[in-house]
């Protein structure tokens, strides 16, 4: 052993195994400049870079110095239910010997010194699992959402940011384990290890794996698969059997007797097998990650989210098991501490009642069987199904899957936790696993796959006579960003994001996702429903329509219905949030302080469904076009509105909104533009970020008239907007020229009324330039257009123009 004799001569046979010869390549060069600069064990920081994390170093020369390492050889867990093909790989699992000796000694000290110090995987411990997850797990999406759960935590209970019970909120798993450690209860440490390290280490080598798969010149699938399996079954687990073995798989053979899931071998470790072989003989052997699919990418990741959904069973058992025979109220916060911060990010009123239920409370459970319902409420957070977990010890508790939406739009609704999960990792500054997320999904499943946000954000349709087309003519015309582009280089921080801040960047995401891809989204589906309405294909156009509400909703803002929270703002990312946070301002709430035009939504929804029922297909357009696309605009043009008075003459030093307020424009500018596209000039040219200008430089005052001005053509009734809060200018029905009942023309906004501020009683200068911002007014190319204005004493005239 190297840690025993400092002078080592180390003998290596390269295998002609491919998924060995790059790594053995990269741990002898690191061992060579180890041995060379005679230094002692390197920290992580110095040690091998993979996939843009670090390997513990010591754990590296420890593969290398182990009789195992120098040989290819398989080795089989559970009985060869899974076959390690990794050399060096068992000796990093020989952790799994100090969870054995942590289980069986009874001595505090001694627990605490083998926790801490190591035993049978020295320079290994499983203390450092935690603390240099830091480094090693950095970029992590399941990571970084612990890691921002703790962080929230800590600040409600008034820590120093960035700590968790007085540690870094990085070592979170580390503060626990110590915690549970006190306590001194037979078992409690051993399955506080397994529950916050090793499971959050099994979830990161199944994330690197399925990166790897990704990027596989950067480093090999097969290595973190094996030690995503390594770390789960353990050497000394014999298949199906919960007296042999230390680890997860152990945990689960354990509790499934208790669920009647103990076919041989638990239900929940046969799948897990199932799919990590799946993995490794049909992604991997087939070499389809060598030829950057993105299909079998995609199919590698819905694995990984699968076999993470069946870890959570493990988890969720064990606290089911602790509430309803109450065995041990230390054991059940322990558990519920291992998957609250899921639960946080999916349903934050639940998240908030359960912390309270669950781990507030220090007396005995009252309701126990309220508890168990509560958690089955948020199975889909975890990823699970009533049929995954089981009955416990066949009570039919009457568990049910959500059903808040039916089961086609579900996964339409789940995508605002995609959206959600997107800010997180981007506040956490993990842009990777942000723009991952992104582009793959996570949350909305759908058979195999996930619905993605970058689905919703890439169509290409160009016909100018629906919204979207409009959109996309309109930023083609203008060397406008797309949707998507906007969005990414938001992520990435490129281009126009390149020099701003971290928040800016998240706020431009966030309003583009709730504003610009959710309106289009929404309005595409129902379009869909009124184009299959009547053809004998009723159910697909009642779908549609579903699909819409539950896009316009999303599954956190319909949990937020029966379930109040202080974090609504926060957490909620769609339309229906939206509404909810402008409403205040514009005095349009109801008394329970949920926005009036929430309940023109749910009558809408009610009226669509009858019509599609009835199959009256011209009422259902006619509802479509002259209500639900209107409504849906009202949200977007009051967060526009509100933006542009709180970041009037601000820059980008001054205002984090700047984004936020650009974003909501650049959704209904495009729409304005139709009808009125000097008011769509004026509403861009105040609203677009501009580096070293000033937002809204021409004042708030003249967005607000040009938006009264548009309003006509957009079908939108001004009083459904409101009046801003006390602004002498805020209210915009008396900012409007013309209501929407006025079948009149529309009126110039105050810029465009250039004759009489140039030449002012001069009536033929007063024609000549009334004609011109006629010209301009009807202008498809707005834009150059008022360029030329600013520019010229006329616009000549060109095929752009109308008649």
């Amino acid at each position: 052993k190297y840690s025993r004799n400092p002078l080592i001569e180390v003998h290596i046979r390269f295998t002609h195994h491919h998924q060995s010869a790059g790594l053995y390549s990269a741990v002898v060069v690191a061992f060579s400049n180890f041995i060379t600069s005679k230094q002692q064990i390197m920290r992580p920081s110095h040690g091998i870079r993979m996939l843009g994390q670090q390997l513990i170093f010591s754990a590296a020369l420890y593969l290398l110095a182990t009789s195992c390492s120098l040989c290819h050889a398989e080795t089989l867990l559970a009985g060869g239910s899974y076959i390690v093909r990794s050399p060096g790989e068992p000796s990093l699992i020989d952790i799994d010997q100090d969870v054995a000796a942590i289980r069986d000694s009874t001595n505090l000290t001694e627990i605490k010194d083998i926790y801490t110090n190591g035993k049978y995987a020295k320079p290994l411990t499983l203390q450092r699992l935690s603390t240099d997850a830091a480094h090693d797990y950095k970029g992590d999406p399941m990571y970084t959402f612990y890691k921002h759960a703790y962080l929230h935590i800590g600040l409600k209970e008034g820590e120093i940011a960035g700590e968790f019970d007085s540690n870094h909120i990085e070592q979170y798993a580390d503060t626990l384990v110590k915690d549970l450690l006190e306590i001194d209860k037979e078992n409690i440490a051993q399955e506080a290890i397994l529950v916050n390290t090793i499971w959050m280490t099994v979830v990161f080598y199944l994330n690197g794996a399925a990166k790897s798969c990704r990027y596989p010149d950067v480093a090999e699938p097969y290595l973190y698969l094996d030690l995503a399996a390594g770390f789960y079954i353990g050497l000394g687990q014999d298949k199906g059997d919960d007296e042999s073995g230390n680890m997860l798989y152990n945990l689960a053979e354990g509790i499934s007797k208790d669920f009647n899931q103990d076919n041989g071998v638990s239900v929940v470790n046969e799948k897990i097998l199932e799919l990590l072989n799946d993995i490794k003989d049909n992604i991997i052997d087939k070499g389809l990650c060598s030829t950057h699919e993105e299909n079998s990418y995609k199919k590698f990741r819905w694995n990984v989210g699968s076999i993470i959904g069946y870890m959570n069973v493990i988890l969720v058992q064990r606290l089911i098991r602790h509430l309803l025979d109450g065995s041990d109220r230390d054991f059940m916060k322990m558990y519920a501490l291992a998957i609250l911060p899921q639960i946080r990010l999916c349903n934050p009123g639940a998240f908030e009642h359960m912390t309270t239920a669950f781990v507030g409370k220090i007396e005995k459970v009252d309701n126990p069987i309220d508890d168990v319902n509560l958690l089955q409420s948020v199975y889909s957070c975890l990823g699970i199904t009533c049929e995954m977990v089981g009955e416990f010890r066949g009570r039919h508790d009457g568990c049910v899957d959500d059903t808040s939406f039916p089961d086609g739009a579900m996964p339409y609704a789940s995508i605002d936790r995609d959206m959600l999960q997107i800010g997180v990792l981007m506040e956490m500054e993990a842009y990777d696993a942000a723009l991952d997320l992104y582009n793959y999904g996570r949350n909305s499943l759908n058979d195999w796959r996930y619905i993605t946000l970058k689905e919703f954000a890439t169509n290409e349709s160009v016909d100018t006579n629906v919204p979207l087309g409009q959109f996309i003519n309109y930023n083609n015309d203008n060397e406008k960003p797309q949707m998507n582009e906007y969005i990414t280089n938001a992520i990435k921080g490129e281009n126009t994001f390149q020099s701003v801040t971290r928040t800016q960047r998240e706020w431009a995401v966030k309003r583009s996702l709730q504003g610009t891809l959710s309106y289009y989204a929404i309005v595409e589906k129902v379009s869909n429903a009124v184009d299959l309405c009547g053809k004998a294909k009723k159910d697909q156009a009642a779908l549609e329509w579903q699909r819409a509400s539950a896009l316009a909703i999303g599954s956190i803002g319909k949990a937020t219905m029966t379930t109040e929270t202080v974090y609504e703002e926060y957490f909620g990312q769609t339309l229906f949030t939206l509404a909810n946070e402008m409403c205040d301002p514009f005095g349009t709430c109801t008394a329970s302080g949920k926005a009036h035009i929430i309940d023109a939504w749910m009558d809408q929804e009610y009226r669509g469904l009858s019509f599609i029922e009835n199959e009256e297909c011209l009422e259902l357009a006619q509802l479509v076009n002259t209500e639900v696309k209107p409504s849906l605009l009202v949200p977007i043009i009051q967060g526009l509105l509100h933006y542009a008075v709180i970041n009037e003459n601000q820059d980008e030093t001054q205002s984090d909104t700047i984004f936020a307020g650009e974003a909501l424009a650049r959704t209904v500018v495009p729409l304005i533009n139709k009808e009125n596209p000097m008011e769509a000039f004026l509403v861009q040219e105040n609203m677009e970020f501009a580096q070293g200008t000033k937002s809204v430089k021409d004042g708030s005052r003249n967005v607000f008239k040009a938006i009264a001005s548009s309003l006509f053509g957009l079908s939108v009734d001004c009083s459904l907007i409101g009046r801003y809060g006390s602004l002498e200018y805020g209210d915009i029905c008396e900012n409007q020229e013309s209501s929407p009942n006025d079948s009149g023309p529309q009126s110039e906004p105050e810029t465009s009324h250039l004759a009489g501020k140039v030449l002012t009683g001069a009536a033929l200068a007063i024609v000549f330039l009334s004609g011109l911002v006629l010209g301009c007014y009807r202008s498809r190319n707005y834009l150059e257009c008022g360029k030329r204005m600013k520019g010229q004493v006329f616009c000549p005239s060109d095929n752009s123009f109308g008649p």
